[in-house]
């Protein structure tokens, strides 16, 4: 993405249905039209309803989307994290840049190296939107910052989270981390994912010793022996097991929903829903396109970041997602004991108030 980054930040660091009472009622003792033509002018009526119905929803949803004074934003200003496949390839293949120019907005890009940073120059208003792992955005509305998560792009097979173990290492599993110095980037998710991981063996964080590193310096701590094992996310985690000549091991899958975000600030939102449904749909048809493509967008991406193909290796089986669902909701909720555990947490968080469909909803209308 080179060529369309402004700067790099480094920096260390988540109907109710209404069922109306078809009330029966039966009149008695007064002349009744013949049950054929009383069904028929019945369904006539419903059909008539639901089309002015149907049509009352579409308008409302028209205005909520487009409404007088709404998206008159000029410039998009878009933060990403180099590890983001849907950055990555949304850049190189244009279909953000092409779908918000075609509605007549700018693009901007800022690159960072891990969440937190980015999530304090979307809170501040310096970018609009960001591609984000889940910590540090509920680690953000915690501490009472106005964000919302829009989308969920594809999630890899086996769990975008790991384990790097050196080549020659005791740790087989779970429980042989006790003891032992781990390597994390402090306030990522996959320093969630450690504790989650941990409790899975009856450990905690307190069993082992935590080694809080950036992540340029992972796999040097590892080599040298200041830490044991290394946890983080992909595709640092790939990159670095070959970097170290070892391998990944312990992955997600199965021990909690992966999440990464496009998220933006309720501000941005309110004012500019079409815009966010726009990006989103930029966002969507790149995802699509690494999922049919893999290969292709495995060398797009390491021509991009100057990885090897290999380190890409997680596009190779992702698996498609189209909303947020009870999973996500219920990884907001294990989060949101862990920040409490660890005294992180500063304000009450909820994953359905956080993460918000209509856009992804609005974004495959545009797309249609």
């Amino acid at each position: 993405m080179k060529r369309k980054l402004l700067s790099v930040i480094t920096a260390v660091a988540v109907t109710a249905t209404l069922l109306a009472g078809c009330g029966k009622t039966e009149a008695v003792g007064t002349e009744q039209a013949p049950a054929a033509e009383t069904a028929e002018t019945a369904d006539t009526a419903e059909v008539a309803d639901t089309a002015e119905a149907s049509g009352a929803e579409q308008e409302a949803a028209a205005d909520e989307f487009e409404g007088e004074g709404l998206n008159e934003v000029k410039v998009v200003n878009i933060g990403f994290l180099s590890s983001s496949t849907t950055a990555q390839i949304s850049a190189a293949k244009n279909y953000v840049d092409d779908a918000l120019k075609a509605y007549g907005y700018d693009v901007a890009y800022t690159e960072f190296v891990t969440g937190p940073p980015a999530i304090e120059a979307l809170t501040a208003g310096d970018i609009d939107f960001a591609y984000i792992g889940n910590l540090p955005v509920y680690t953000g509305v915690s501490n009472g910052s106005k964000i919302k998560a829009i989308y969920k792009p594809p999630v890899t097979e086996n769990g975008m989270y790991g384990i790097v173990v050196p080549g020659e290492t005791d740790i087989k599993e779970t429980a042989d981390l006790a003891g032992k110095n781990i390597a994390v980037v402090a306030g990522t998710a996959a320093h969630a994912y450690l504790e989650l991981l941990l409790g899975t063996a009856g450990l905690s964080l307190d069993d082992i010793t935590l080694v809080n590193v950036a992540p340029a310096d992972v796999a040097t701590v590892v080599s040298n022996g200041d830490a044991d094992a290394a946890v983080l996310w992909e595709p640092v985690v790939t990159k670095v097991a070959a970097a170290v000549g070892g391998s990944v091991i312990l992955r997600s899958k199965g021990i909690t929903e992966d999440q990464w975000f496009i998220a933006a600030r309720e501000e941005f939102l309110e004012k500019n829903p079409l815009v966010a449904a726009i990006f989103v749909s930029g966002a969507i048809q790149a995802d699509q396109f690494a999922i049919d493509n893999p290969e292709e967008a495995k060398k797009i991406i390491a021509e991009n970041t100057g990885d090897t193909v290999e380190t890409w290796s997680s596009l190779d089986n992702l698996q498609k997602v189209e909303e947020f669902t009870q999973a996500d909701y219920d990884t907001a909720d294990q989060v949101k004991a862990f920040l409490e555990k660890n005294d992180l947490l500063q304000g009450d968080i909820d994953g359905r108030e956080i993460m918000v469909n209509k856009y992804w909803k609005k974004a495959a209308e545009l797309l249609k």
